[in-house]
């Protein structure tokens, strides 16, 4: 007698089946199976609100791995507080250039990690959603950032470097921040009690008055002054006119100036001793010597003998 199959079995069997295949499916679309990661681990010092497993691990921008496990550890040997932070990195996500024309990926060599290390590689916190507060860890190189290994070497340590934020808070730490500010405290005290002597609200209205008076002054002296600077305007322009009249004046003294000398010229040359007019003169004056010279003997004779004029003169003793 055959025995009866179970549909509820089968039915199991075949959702079985389903499952296994969309499981292999997943999986295999996820790469599990052909990632090669490498784990990692950081000791943050400061507080990781905001980050989760699962969160990115970039290098510069780069997503290469994420975050696996959070831990936190009370260290009663040193007296503080860390969290290791577990991280696998896909050495399939970054790749290696060995040569000019050679470039293969991370996972087909052996890389270690205290290599990278020595050369600065460094990871901090970052902010990956200013509205939902979520962090990430980024890598990158700081040769000038200190650093002291934390872990027992189990596990590749990657050195982490405080956010801008803690380096702020621990270069405040140094400062006695609280004694700064009970100080301006005291100091704002003061001085409200000073601005509220009756004495000091006295003097600042003095000074507010007195500060009016020096502004209707400087409007008196604004207007004093493009008066004069208007009367200064016309005189300058009569200057400038007389100037011009005197400039013409000088001018025409010039010209009379040359022409005076020019007839100064032509007098020497014609009052000089060799030249005619001169000449002729001098035989004008000596016909003139001789002709009074006639005349002033006639007028002799005359005197002498009056009745010549009549006879004329007379011979001897006749």
């Amino acid at each position: 007698m055959k025995r009866k199959v179970n549909p509820t079995v089968i039915g199991a069997f075949v959702l079985g089946g389903i499952g296994i295949i969309i499981t292999l499916t997943l999986l295999l679309g996820s790469d599990v199976f052909f990632k090669k990661e490498v784990k990692v681990i950081m000791y943050f010092d400061g507080s990781v609100t905001g980050l989760n497993v699962g969160a990115p691990v970039k290098f510069r921008g780069v997503k290469i791995g994420a975050v696996t496990d959070i831990k936190l550890v009370l260290d009663r040997v040193e007296n503080k507080t860390v969290v290791p932070v577990i991280a696998a990195i896909d050495r399939n996500s970054y790749l290696v250039k060995l040569s000019k024309n050679e470039t293969v990926k991370a996972s087909e060599l052996n890389l270690d990690t205290k290599n990278f290390v020595k050369i600065g590689l460094r990871a901090q916190l970052k902010v990956k959603s200013l509205l939902t507060g979520q962090l990430f860890i980024e890598l990158d190189f700081d040769q000038e950032s200190p650093f002291t290994l934390q872990g027992d070497g189990g596990i590749n340590e990657i050195p982490t470097k405080a956010t801008t934020i803690q380096k702020i808070a621990q270069t405040l730490d140094k400062y006695p921040v609280r004694e700064v500010l009970n100080n301006l405290a005291s100091t704002m005290e003061s001085l409200d009690k000073i601005l509220s002597d009756p004495i000091i609200i006295e003097t600042i209205k003095s000074v507010n008055e007195t500060s009016k008076g020096f502004d209707s002054l400087a409007k008196d002296l604004n207007k004093v002054a493009n008066s004069l600077s208007v009367e200064m305007s016309e005189t300058l322009k009569v200057a400038n006119g007389t100037l011009k009249a005197a400039e013409s004046t000088f001018r025409k003294i010039d010209i009379a100036t040359a022409s005076a000398e020019k007839t100064l010229k032509s007098s020497d040359q014609l009052l000089g001793e060799d030249s005619e007019v001169i000449v002729s003169l001098k035989e004008a004056l000596t016909e003139l010597t001789e002709a009074a010279r006639s005349v002033r003997n006639l007028a002799d004779a005359l005197e002498q003998q009056p009745e010549s004029i009549l006879h004329g003169k007379s011979n001897g003793n006749n």
